[in-house]
């Protein structure tokens, strides 16, 4: 294909160049020429010929015979009309049994010209009548008989191939020079010495091999004369030559009636460059739709293609298998509506969902936007369907195979819902669990105290000791089931949203833990901290717990100094909209932890300390980070041993409308 493309666009540059050049000479020339072809009707003519002929333009117009013109001629030339039908019968015997014909006649005027018919062997018949004369022309023959006997006419035509985009020149039968333009002359500088009137046609040829000028793939001097030779004698096909300074040069050869060559030379660089483009840009279209028949064979998804009037341009493989449709069926050309009427056929869709699939299908017909919808194929699987409209009427439809993502979605679902009943029931136990704990831990408590009031100093030895163990426990399991209840609420309970000023908040903590601060020595240096939307309770429980932490565990000899930092910034939620946050830092100098340890903190019931070095449950941790996530944030923690801890809680600064 690309070489035709190639041969196609050099063919038609090179008409170009040739109708340029012989149409200006065929209309401005001094000599009438007419062109008919094998049944002596007119195909062309030029003004010079109509005149000498006498002719309107209706009379010599295409397709008018050969004997309607030599009648019209005649009777303009007021021959009587019973010598008319004599010479024009003399006139076509003479044509038919002469290949080449020249009448010499009478304008009528006192001047005399001459018609030259000439007939090719393909059967046209080129006419011409040369400049009149007052004088009637003796009978020649030959070249110079044939193209003209006036001095004026030949400095026209040699005018005329002077102004000739290509080179031009004619060698006699015997291979002599006979003449040559300037612009033969320009297009050959590497010979240039060489081209003059009379010299032999081998001569310049043996000039050009020598030249090294032209390219000629290792071709020897004799070869060459003997290519050039045969191609003067018995010319071919044009050949493109290209030499060494870039230029590509056509050349091209014809045979005259009388065995003389006609030469010409054109420079077709840009149009071979224009070529190369063609070919370049073609090899890159090919390419590139290489490249996308291999993707879209690649490609998982289902792919097929439709122009503006809904026949399938390409499908890949994928599609074909997706929807089980056989390869015969998809051909290009094919109709849209073939395919879904062939579906019925098949059987492809699940037949209690079939009408839904075909209703989705024929609305995507009349829809310009795109859109998607499902097909509920017959062994159960679900294909989402994407519809993508083009511009020109057509559209790109991709199929991809859900099956596998919905039974992952499903299963999901039916684990979230088993997840929610458990953390129900598992909150529920919680808090159900350490509410009626209370009664017996009171009992405990109240009989332990009634024992110690009223037989304390009855006691036998060690007796005291133990009831202030028992005591101590008792105090311990009220603290663990205060804080289990505590947690359960986060939970459990709904959040009452509503403006939260953070530095207030942290300021009634410091009041409430100012005992613990004096105690210690402590300083805790808190920033302006900003306002944000959340639950209050639950707020001030975080704060609290992260800030007697800090006052908490605390090295010897170092006096405790915490810090609280806060900045805001804007950034995306788990959905991508855009949320402002803030991050709050709670730094300290305490005993700090193992970063390795970082998330096991955050456990319930886990502690990095015995009870004896430090109190607590192992619930505190754990209910920020409740409250963190409950409010859409983060907690996070990083220690270093002996140099402190940090806690770092980001949170937006409004929380989403929809709850979790």
């Amino acid at each position: 294909m690309l070489a035709e493309q190639k041969n196609g666009l050099s063919a038609h540059l090179r008409c170009v160049e040739q109708a340029h050049a012989v149409t200006s000479m065929f209309q401005n020339s001094d000599i009438g020429v007419a062109v008919f072809d094998e049944n002596l009707l007119l195909i062309s003519s030029n003004p010079t010929f109509r005149d000498y002929r006498r002719l309107g333009d209706d009379q010599a117009g295409a397709g008018v015979s050969m004997r309607s013109i030599i009648e019209a001629t005649l009777t303009n030339m007021s021959v009587p009309a019973a010598n008319q039908h004599a010479i024009i019968t003399t006139d076509l015997a003479r044509l038919a049994s002469n290949r080449t014909d020249r009448i010499d006649f009478d304008t009528g005027s006192g001047e005399f010209a001459r018609i030259t018919r000439d007939t090719r062997p393909n059967g046209m018949v080129v006419e011409t009548i040369e400049m009149p004369s007052k004088e009637k022309p003796q009978a020649t023959d030959g070249y110079a008989g044939a193209h003209g006997t006036s001095g004026i006419s030949q400095r026209k035509l040699m005018a005329a191939l002077e102004n000739m985009p290509d080179g031009f020149a004619v060698f006699d039968s015997s291979g002599v020079l006979m003449a040559f333009n300037q612009r033969y002359l320009d297009m050959s500088p590497h010979i240039a010495s060489h081209i003059k009137v009379g010299v032999q046609h081998e001569d310049i040829i043996r000039a050009v091999h020598r030249s090294g000028a032209v390219q000629l793939d290792h071709i020897d001097e004799e070869e060459f004369v003997e290519f050039a030779t045969r191609q003067r004698l018995s010319p071919g096909d044009p050949t493109h030559d290209l030499l060494k300074d870039g230029r590509w040069i056509r050349f091209a050869a014809r045979l005259m009636s009388d065995n003389s060559t006609i030469f010409t030379l054109s420079d077709i660089t840009e149009s071979k460059a224009q070529e190369e483009r063609v070919i370049a840009s073609d090899a890159a279209l090919l390419r590139r739709t290489r490249q996308m028949e291999q993707s879209l064979e690649a490609m998982p998804t289902g792919v097929i293609m439709f122009n503006g009037e809904q026949r399938m341009v390409t499908c890949n493989t994928a599609y074909r298998e997706m929807l089980g449709f056989p390869a015969s069926l998809l051909k290009p050309g094919v109709a849209r509506e073939t395919l879904i009427e062939n579906t019925k056929t098949l059987g492809l869709f699940d037949e209690k969902r079939m009408e839904e699939s075909h209703n989705a299908y024929n609305s995507s017909l009349n829809r310009t936007d795109h859109h998607s919808f499902r097909y509920y194929m017959a062994d159960g699987r679900v294909i989402q369907v994407h519809f993508t409209p083009m511009s020109d009427g057509g559209s790109i439809v991709l199929f991809f195979d859900i099956t596998a993502e919905l039974e992952v979605q499903a299963s999901l679902a039916s684990y979230s819902r088993r997840l929610e009943r458990s953390n129900a029931e598992l909150q529920n136990f919680a808090y159900v669990a350490s509410h009626d704990l209370q009664e017996p831990l009171r009992k405990i408590e109240a009989f332990g105290d009634r024992l110690l009031t009223k037989h304390g100093e009855h006691l036998p030895e060690g007796g005291q000791h133990y009831l202030d163990r028992i005591n101590d426990a008792a105090g311990r399991m009220r603290q663990l089931i205060n804080d289990l209840l505590a947690f359960s609420r986060v939970s459990s309970k709904e959040r009452k949203l509503e403006e939260i000023d953070l530095s207030a908040i942290v300021a009634g903590v410091v009041s409430d833990l100012q005992v613990r601060i004096e105690e210690t020595g402590a300083s805790v240096d808190v920033t302006a901290l900003p306002t944000i939307e959340g639950d209050p309770t639950q707020m001030r429980q975080l704060m609290q717990n992260l800030i007697s932490n800090a006052l908490k565990f605390t090295r010897e000899d170092v006096t405790p100094v915490v810090s609280i930092t806060a900045s805001t910034q804007g950034g995306v939620d788990e959905t991508g909209m855009p949320v402002r946050t803030c991050t709050l830092v709670f730094s300290d100098n305490g005993i700090g932890f193992e970063n390795r340890f970082a998330e096991q903190i955050f456990t319930i019931f886990q502690r990095l300390h015995g009870r004896s070095e430090y109190a607590g449950t192992g619930i505190g941790l754990t209910t920020c980070r409740k409250i963190a996530e409950r409010h859409h944030g983060t907690i996070s923690a990083q220690g270093e041993i002996g140099e402190g801890a940090t806690f770092t809680v980001t949170m937006p600064l409004k929380q989403p409308k929809e709850e979790d």
